[in-house]
């Protein structure tokens, strides 16, 4: 796409070489806006396409030697660098981020303005660093909203052999930013409602799979399978209530280290699950080392969500879910749980019923 750019750029230019009649700079101006508003509005593939367009479209409008876009992390204030183009490789930034209150950036983001902006005229040494590592110099930026909610920067850079960047440069830039941003909303929304489609379909196979056993093993197996799959999880564990009906077994387990649930017996209010089991109702936990009805079992874990098993106002058991990463759960993973829970109640319920039975035919 770059390319593309690249040559309507040439042939479109005042100083061009091609043989169809020039155009006026801002009449140029205004025909690659259109090209770029295009090729936006065809990019509903995902956000990382939308975001490497956006790169593109500022290194070839504003004849950048690099362009980058940064992201605004969701879970914490910091940018990230997400796209680049021009001299510049995304692959070379991978784990690299900045505080999104400091520097250029920081102050582009706050104050709602585009900004210019110079190595040399940083005087803080994160943000020195940070735009040494990113190789950038002369630079101009300008932030990424939608409504209020911070999207982050996008940046074009020179160095200063060249032409610095004039003011009629700035309010591109500053378009830019604002096309780049409307994309980026309408490819994520797209991205979300295909994972929701995906999902739901998921939920309707998992349907069809639990009814097709009355095993209370592998169905046990197959329901935390799903669970773990649904919500992207790195563990689980699904527990039921034992014979006694005083306290919970861990029925099957994925992820967890196996000499982590020896001996493992939950009674209501005890952990995560135990206070699920008592309250009745679903819980999520961002950061499990805040909270002190966490029962650590891993040291990787940093996030937590467990919702109970339902059937006819009974809980029977707790289905428990466990990510690696902080704040990893939405409320769209806890309606699939709950879903699934609703699901599996009537599954395990009827296992239970056909155990019973087989063995009243046994004895």
């Amino acid at each position: 796409m770059l390319s593309y750019f690249r040559d309507l750029l040439t042939y479109l230019s005042p100083d061009g070489r091609a043989s169809q009649p020039s155009l006026s700079s801002q009449a140029l101006h205004i025909h690659m806006l259109h090209e770029i508003v295009s090729a936006l509005n065809s990019s509903m593939h995902g956000i990382e396409q939308t975001l490497n367009l956006v790169a593109e479209a500022v290194t070839a409008l504003l004849d950048a030697e690099r362009s980058l876009v940064l992201l605004q992390e969701e879970s914490r204030p910091r940018l990230r660098v997400s796209a680049t183009s021009g001299m510049v490789d995304c692959r070379d930034y991978e784990g690299l981020w900045i505080p999104s209150d400091i520097g250029i950036f920081g102050a582009c983001l706050r104050e709602r303005r585009p900004m210019r902006g110079m190595l040399n005229e940083q005087t803080e040494r994160v943000a020195a660093d940070f735009y040494r590592s990113l190789a950038i110099d002369h630079f101009i930026a300008a932030p990424m909203y939608s409504g209020e909610r911070r999207i982050g920067v996008v940046v074009a850079d020179r160095h200063r052999g060249l032409p610095p960047f004039s003011d009629n440069d700035l309010k591109l830039l500053v378009v830019l930013a604002h096309l780049g941003a409307v994309a980026c909303e309408n490819a994520s929304l797209i991205t979300s409602l295909r994972a929701k489609n995906s999902r739901l379909n998921a939920l309707l196979e998992v349907s069809r799979a639990l009814s097709s056993t009355l095993e209370l093993a592998p169905l046990c197996r197959l329901i935390l399978d799903q669970a773990v799959e649904l919500t992207r999880s790195a563990a689980g564990v699904l527990l039921l209530y034992d014979a006694t009906g005083e306290k919970l077994d861990v029925r099957c387990a994925k992820g967890v280290p196996d000499q982590a649930l020896d001996g493992l017996e939950l009674r209501a209010g005890e952990g995560i699950s135990g206070w699920v089991l008592l309250e009745g109702r679903s819980l999520r936990v961002p950061d499990v080392h805040q909270d002190p009805r966490y029962i650590e079992i891993d040291p990787r874990v940093k996030s937590e969500m467990a919702v109970p098993i339902v059937y006819d106002e009974q809980i029977v058991g707790v289905i428990n879910v466990d990510s690696f990463e902080e704040n990893a759960y939405s409320e769209l993973d806890q309606r699939l749980m709950e879903t699934l829970a609703a699901q599996a109640a009537i599954a395990v319920r009827n296992a239970d019923q056909f155990q019973r039975l087989r063995n009243r035919l046994e004895d």
